[in-house]
């Protein structure tokens, strides 16, 4: 095995003394009924897709690249969350956190009003019924949970785990470079259509 140091030198294009004929390669271009009849997606199902997920696509595509962005958000529908309910389910293992001390931590609750404490109970019902949160087994740990107005006036539930966060001993993840990321995919030659450059411009997004 060798190992190369970037930017060596290993090769070098040479000059042809005669080229015997040069053709010149065009990308085959889809027609609308292969982007979409390939899914079994017609135009009044992403229509009816676009009218129930709200995205908001940018105005200034044409027709042919508004129903290109829609298509290709509806095959990946099921990231796009509308409610708690709609949260995914995670299959794979769990992940287990090392702690790096044996104390205990625990806060008391915020004190709530007789209206927020009503509204604290419901989202935890519903998080609860949708199994994204699951009852604790253990009083030696405890994160004090509040309120948080949205612009649409309801209230949005928040948990303070700054005290859980500072027992658990940190995960340390070596991220690619961006240069290393850019030199990957330079190198598979891919191909960039007009809604890639100019996709959603506000709203939800991929």
């Amino acid at each position: 095995m060798v190992v190369l140091k970037r930017r060596f030198k290993i090769a070098k294009i040479a000059n042809l003394s005669s080229v015997a004929s040069i053709h010149e390669y065009k990308q085959p271009e889809m027609t609308q009924t292969q982007k979409y009849i390939d899914v079994n997606v017609s135009k009044a199902e992403l229509t009816a897709f676009h009218k129930s997920y709200g995205f908001k696509i940018d105005p200034e595509l044409s027709e042919d690249q508004f129903y290109e962005a829609l298509w290709l958000l509806h095959r990946y529908k099921s990231v796009f969350a509308r409610d708690i309910n709609e949260i995914k389910e995670f299959t794979g293992p769990p992940l287990t956190l090392e702690l790096h001390t044996d104390r205990k931590m625990f806060k008391r609750q915020y004190r709530f009003n007789e209206v927020d404490k009503a509204e604290v109970n419901r989202q935890i019902d519903i998080m609860e019924k949708a199994t994204v949160i699951e009852p604790s087994d253990t009083p030696y740990y405890n994160s004090p949970t509040y309120l948080v107005a949205k612009k649409n006036g309801s209230k949005r539930l928040v948990v303070d785990l700054r005290g859980i966060n500072s027992l658990v001993r940190p995960k340390l993840v070596q991220l690619p470079q961006i240069e290393e990321l850019l030199d990957e995919i330079t190198s598979k030659n891919p191909r960039f259509s007009a809604v890639s450059t100019h996709f959603l411009h506000s709203g939800k997004s991929l």
